[in-house]
């Protein structure tokens, strides 16, 4: 579902995605993780902008965890 560019993952929470991103591959942004990238054929891989890191999301909820290769280390977010 989506209202006014907000859209609602399960285990994510919910996404800003401009209506002209809604395509296979997108950009989205999450309140906790600021600009991010991602896509039908590279999740659970996730791109964020703001400090250029490729991420890897575990599956885990509560808390979520991520390996950032940048860091070369997990992650975690509520």
């Amino acid at each position: 579902p989506m209202s006014d560019g907000w859209i609602w993952h399960e285990q994510h929470g919910f996404f800003y995605v401009p209506a002209e991103e809604l395509l296979e591959d997108t950009w989205m942004y999450a309140m906790d993780m600021g600009w991010l990238w991602s896509g039908d054929g590279t999740y659970p891989f996730i791109y964020r902008r703001g400090d250029g890191a490729w991420l890897w999301y575990s599956g885990s909820v509560n808390p979520r965890q991520f390996y950032n290769f940048t860091e070369e280390d997990w992650e975690e977010r509520p």
